[in-house]
């Protein structure tokens, strides 16, 4: 059975308001400045949802709010349930990234940083830290 929340009790954890209020290029731009500690003057449009599918039998992914800026890939995910394997989904999601990035013949210097930021509601890792870095 789906339920869908009134507008008046959706949170900015549910995916629908985040991906709603992280359109905005302003509260965008704060959010990766306050997160990542890095100054993006200039941020292409968020996209929410956006959807990387590598190869035809590949697993794709599907990032909460993707967004650039002239030097780095930002993709920012809400993770609102418990998930045992979020190391190796964020290594995953960031060679998706990289994979999607460069075209064939490209160098390898061409690929700009990137950041996969993981905003979870309880400590998966169970390690009782505010903050893991990987």
């Amino acid at each position: 059975m789906y339920f869908i929340k009134p507008v008046e009790e959706l949170r900015f954890t549910d995916d629908f308001m985040f991906s709603y209020v992280m359109r905005n290029k302003d509260i965008c731009r704060e959010v990766i400045r306050r997160l990542l500690k890095i100054e993006a003057r200039e941020i292409k449009f968020p996209e929410a949802q956006k959807t990387i599918a590598p190869i035809y039998s590949g697993k794709g992914i599907r990032l909460d709010v993707y967004t650039e800026t002239p030097d780095e890939v930002v993709d920012i995910e809400m993770q609102s349930g418990s998930y045992i394997a979020i190391p190796q989904r964020m290594r995953y999601y960031q060679s998706i990234l990289d994979s999607d990035s460069l075209l064939k013949g490209s160098s390898y210097a061409m690929l700009k940083k990137s950041y996969v930021v993981f905003l979870c509601l309880d400590d998966s890792l169970e390690r009782s830290l505010p903050v893991y870095t990987y």
